[in-house]
This record gives C-alpha cells, structure tokens and sequence, in this order.
C-alpha cells in the first residue's frame, strides 16, 4: 500500500508541477542538475522550446512552463510565451496556472490517503458515509423511466468514473435534470452538490461501465465526511503542505494575483 500511495503522490507532484504553480525548483522542492548528470541528452531538450513556440506563434495557445525531471532532478525547466497577452506580460517560472481537472488526481490522492490509514475500504458503499446515496436510481438507455439501482456505488467506482455519474452535458434528459436542479450552482457547497446529485437517476448501473462525470465530486465529500474537515483544509493540510506546494489551493491570495495567469480568448491565426 505504501508503495502505491508512493506512486500515486509521484503522478500527483508531477502533474501539479507541470500544469500548476511552477515555483523555483531549487527553492521549493528538486534541485537542478546538468542533464547529462542524470542521463537525459541537453541537444533534445534544446528542441522542446521551438515545437512549442509554434503552438504559440499560431495562436493556439498563450504559453508554457515545461519541467522535466530524472533522478530526482531537474533537468529542463523553461517558460515560453505569454502570462497575459493583452498586457503583454510573459509566461515566468513561477507564474500560476489553473489546472482544472488536474484536481481530480489530487482528490484521488486524498482518498487513498484515507485507505492507508485504514479509515476506508474501496469497496465500501459509498452510503455508509453518504447517506442520500442510500437509494439511487438507473435510468434505462431511452432516460425515459428509472428503477431501483440493483449494485451500491462504491468508492472504487467513484475513482475509476464507473459510477454511473455524469455531468450533465448535453441536451438528453439527465442533463435537463442537472440544469433543473443546478447541480454546478457556483456557491454551493459539496454537500449541497451531493444532495442534489442524490436526486438525479444514475445513467448506468455502478461498476458497468465508464464515464467521466462528477464522481471526484462526490469523493471529495467523502473525505470531508471521513475525516470530519472541511475538503479544502485536508488538501492544504495532509498534501499540499507536506510537499511544499506553496502555490495550489482553491483561489489565489491577493499577494499572488500578479502571477496568475490570465484567461484569453484566442484566434485561430494563419
């Protein structure tokens, strides 16, 4: 078990790394290495920055901070573009990016942090700690009637996105269910979400097939309930602060605003 929490916090660090907040490496976490020192050839990594600079100069995108890591090194560690097209303002080391579902495998980090503990089992149904989950039920494939669920949603099918769980995109009947009931309501809280959710038939029965949905979500209640602390303050707490990753959290303090990249509209250019 340790060695897969081991493996799942090396996915989770370089993920964040790469798409999230870039701090200085030798400050806040590896130190930099020549690359040859950890096997990794400095004539390739010199062919990263023009192949990116093209998505740039196309416009298809405003800018990178690419990291590249060996041996506990860093070998590559460079920042293209733009942070803020508008304001002509380039992309730097340190400049904090939104990373969306990237939060997904930080959620799934927290749970198993939950299971190494003991304090959950993957294949508890997910009511014994969610309660309104107690009675789902499935719509058939029309989404025109729905019946008593016939297999307990697990936590494992809320990791793996088997849950039956969607979100909501889309114009059949479930997702009219999501807009009606505003499942994404901006100030809701994830208790509120999951009541709602709660409400909604599943689109297949738990564990028969895949689909990306809101099931982090639901698992990102399960850990406030769990653990009996708010989702955000375990992040902060049992992840983020343990790793040094100054610069993840749910918003961007004012101190930091500076560094927050901005979000531009961009236009396809010849």
């Amino acid at each position: 078990m340790r060695t897969l929490k081991r493996t799942l916090l090396s996915i989770f660090c370089i993920s964040i790394l790469a798409c999230g907040a870039a701090a200085d490496a030798s400050e806040h976490g590896l130190p930099l290495a020549v690359p040859e020192d950890v096997g990794v050839s400095t004539e390739r990594l010199e062919k990263i920055a023009p192949e990116l600079q093209k998505y740039v100069d196309k416009g298809q995108t405003p800018g990178f901070v690419t990291v590249i890591a060996r041996k506990g090194k860093i070998a590559h560690f460079e920042a293209i573009g733009m942070q803020d097209i508008e304001n002509k303002k380039p992309v730097e080391a340190d400049t904090i990016f939104r990373i969306y579902s990237m939060s997904k495998p930080i959620t799934s980090v927290a749970v198993m942090l939950l299971y190494d503990e003991g304090r959950i089992q993957l294949d508890d149904p997910v009511e014994m700690y969610i309660p309104a989950f107690k009675d789902l039920k499935v719509f058939n494939n029309a989404q025109t009637k729905a019946h008593a669920a016939k297999n307990r949603m697990t936590i494992k099918h809320l990791l793996t996105h088997t849950s039956g769980l969607t979100y909501g995109w889309g114009d059949r009947p479930i997702d009219k269910l999501y807009a009606k009931l505003k499942v994404f309501e901006p100030d809701s809280t994830l208790a509120e979400k999951i009541e709602k959710l709660s409400k909604i038939p599943l689109v297949f029965e738990p564990g028969k097939r895949w689909k990306y949905g809101v099931s982090t979500d639901v698992l990102g209640y399960l850990v406030e309930v769990v653990s009996e602390m708010p989702f955000e303050e375990f992040l902060h707490t049992k992840i983020f602060k343990p790793l040094g990753m100054v610069d993840t959290g749910f918003s961007v303090p004012q101190t930091k605003v500076e560094r927050f990249a901005a979000i531009e509209p961009l236009t396809q250019r010849d």
